[in-house]
Parts: structure tokens; C-alpha cells; sequence
């Protein structure tokens, strides 16, 4: 699971399925990604999406991702 990307939509006040269609995804599909069941490596095009997303630097996307692989 990718907890950081929980905490992050949560404090930002967003439900899975606005960060979603931020992403130009389905919310099922965001669903997988986030609980670590779909796109098991993060790509830098989706981790640059979640940066903006959430506000956070990209680097911030990345070490996270590095923990919890």
C-alpha cells in the first residue's frame, strides 16, 4: 500500500475520485494505484501528475516511492 499517497489526498481534503480526475483516470484505477495493486513501479509521467496533484515536489513522490517498494 502506498500510504503516503493516502495521507497526502487526505490532508489535501480530496476523495479518490476528484485526485482521479485530476489524473485523467478512472477512480478505480486510482484505487489500485494507491493501495500498490496497479502500476506496481511508478512511472516519472505519474509521479510528476501526483506532485501536482498533492503539491509536493516530485522528489517527495519518488523517495516515498523508494520506502515503500
Amino acid at each position: 500500500m502506498r500510504t503516503y499517497m493516502k495521507q497526502l489526498r487526505e490532508m489535501s481534503g480530496l476523495t479518490q475520485a476528484e485526485v482521479a480526475k485530476e489524473l485523467n483516470i478512472s477512480e478505480g484505477s486510482y484505487s489500485l494505484i494507491e493501495n500498490g495493486k496497479r502500476q506496481l513501479k511508478m512511472t516519472i509521467e505519474m509521479a510528476k501528475k501526483l506532485s501536482d496533484v498533492f503539491g509536493v515536489s516530485i522528489d517527495f513522490i519518488l523517495e516515498n516511492e523508494n520506502r515503500s517498494a
